[in-house]
């Protein structure tokens, strides 16, 4: 007997390959018991680090270091494998940009992995060339890239690369299913001061020691060499970086990282005296940043717990450098993230078919009896964000939604859905060209084309809503209309072990009696109904 209802984690499970190497799980840390140190990035749950090349830090620590991290930790937890798949950041930063590479937030990058999830790493390539290769180009091919400035450290010079497909979003429908499956459920946020020192410092450790990385920004002058110290790690002997003191800078626009571990025992002398003070110097967090494996400590930072303090413990600190720059928290913003990430089973997908003039202006929500679901692409909290973009953001495409939560018992049978196209532009014009529903797998099941081309009527066009209904003949397994032999024969491949070919709808099809179950009952269910 087959069970019906096969989730996207046991499809996961059954194709997945066993690496050696076991992960227990950690119970909540208590503040007065936490262990002298913690390092998440040790554990293959966590990510090799990554090169942003571009604007994205807070992709890169939202979706490739945070999102990949906990998605790994769900899956393990719940198949006993640990798996190596990590998630592409270019999926969420190209749809969170402004249209431009001058980097996004990192609550717009959890609002995408949330709604959309995330796609896997690689799946898309931002093409750099250098100025000769760029200079190669025709004068149409050349309107396809950007220029951005370099700095090269080791030769202290600036140079141009260019790079194509900032603002590509993913149009393929069964890969924007797929992401679905796997999304982010919560996001856990506190703003903290360092105050209180000890009660601030044990709350990061405290996360961390629950297998939480943690996302925060900030000013970043991390390599201003006078602020860097030799530390001694105890654990593997080698003398690394580590920060004693962060500055700001007006010309800082801010970066993204991530927090992965602590260590009480790392210890550097932090005012430059000639001696460490036991109480002061010692005790760092350990940073994963998307600079590359060639940045500081193989890719990783020690930022010392004096450097986090709102305040130094040694005055001399405190003030401006010999570059004139006042000193700053290590982690300025004073804010800190955790998420929760869960595999999703998705039964029924909204599509929204539209042509717009800016993307960033569009959202799309599906409602049926009083229940609503919705995708908000707008990333503008203010009107002054909004005047942040340089070019709107052309899209032909489709904007798609998990339903799945509005789906009840009866859903197959005459199920009718609204879905509203939002438009918060006034001089974005929106055209919907179809609205369509899918199952998880990106199969067609329903479809409706519209004819009136609302990008042509005169004035703002603000809503746009159509409906749907979703009306499946019992056994019609194919979604054709017809229920026939083709029909049987897909429930007998099914419970003859085919069971990744079928989407969870089909799935529901399938189960005629209603049972729970997809057996040889069913079948004779359906014979019936063709006598």
């Amino acid at each position: 007997m087959k069970k019906k209802t096969l989730s996207f984690i046991t499809a996961m499970a059954a194709a997945a390959a066993m690496v050696p190497n076991v992960i227990s799980g950690t119970a909540h840390a208590e503040e007065n018991s936490l262990p002298a140190s913690c390092d998440l990035s040790s554990t293959y749950l966590f990510p090799t680090i990554n090169n942003q090349s571009y604007g994205s830090c807070a992709s890169h620590s939202t979706t490739y270091y945070q999102f990949s991290y906990e998605a790994r930790k769900k899956y393990f937890e719940k198949t006993g494998i640990v798996p190596n798949f990590s998630y592409d950041p270019l999926y969420t930063y190209n749809q969170i940009n402004y249209g431009i590479d001058e980097g996004s937030t990192i609550v717009n990058a959890y609002n995408v992995l949330k709604n959309k999830g995330a796609v896997p790493y690689g799946l898309i390539t931002n093409e750099i060339l250098t100025e000769s290769e760029y200079e190669q180009l025709s004068e149409v091919e050349k309107l396809g890239y950007y220029s951005r400035l370099y700095y090269d450290r080791q030769n202290d010079v600036y140079y141009n690369k260019y790079i194509a497909n900032h603002n590509y979003i993913v149009n393929d429908m069964q890969t924007k299913c797929e992401a679905l499956k796997v999304r982010l459920t919560d996001v856990h946020s506190k703003h903290m001061l360092f105050l209180d020192k000890e009660h601030d410092l044990n709350v990061l450790k405290s996360w961390l020691n629950d297998g939480k990385v943690i996302t925060t920004y900030g000013d970043f002058k991390y390599e201003v060499k006078e602020n860097l110290r030799a530390a001694k790690n105890p654990y593997n002997g080698k003398t690394e970086y580590a920060l004693a003191k962060n500055v700001h800078s007006d010309d800082d626009p801010g970066h993204a990282f991530t927090i992965v571990g602590y260590d009480d025992n790392i210890a550097c002398d932090v005012n430059n005296d000639g001696y460490i003070d036991e109480e002061k110097e010692k005790g760092a967090f350990k940073i994963a940043n998307s600079h590359g494996k060639n940045w500081m400590n193989d890719g990783y930072l020690w930022v010392m717990y004096d450097a986090v303090y709102y305040a130094s413990e040694f005055s001399e600190l405190n003030g401006k450098n010999s570059a004139g720059l006042k000193r700053v928290p290590a982690f300025s913003s004073n804010l800190f993230y955790t998420i929760d990430v869960d595999f999703k089973d998705v039964k029924l997908i909204s599509e929204a078919e539209i042509e717009t003039s800016d993307f960033y202006d569009i959202d799309v929500s599906t409602y049926n009896n009083g229940h609503i679901v919705s995708i908000d692409n707008n990333v503008y909290a203010t009107e002054s964000d909004h005047n942040l973009k340089s070019e709107a953001l052309a899209y032909n495409g489709s904007i798609i939604s998990d339903i799945t939560e509005l789906c009840d018992e009866n859903y197959l049978n005459g199920s009718t859905f609204n879905v509203k196209v939002h438009n918060h532009g006034e001089d974005t014009k929106i055209n919907v060209k179809a609205i369509r529903l899918r199952d998880d797998k990106g199969n067609l099941v329903a479809e409706k084309i519209i004819d009136d081309d609302t990008s042509e009527d005169e004035g703002y066009v603000c809503d746009i809503i159509k409906s749907i209904s979703l009306d499946i003949k019992p056994g019609d397994v194919n979604y054709d209309g017809i229920v026939d032999d083709s029909d049987r024969d897909a429930i007998n491949s099914y419970i003859s072990g085919d069971i990744y070919s079928f989407s969870l709808l089909q799935q529901d099809i399938m189960d005629i009696d209603h049972d729970g179950s997809i057996t040889e009952d069913d079948i004779t269910s359906f014979n019936e109904l063709l006598n």
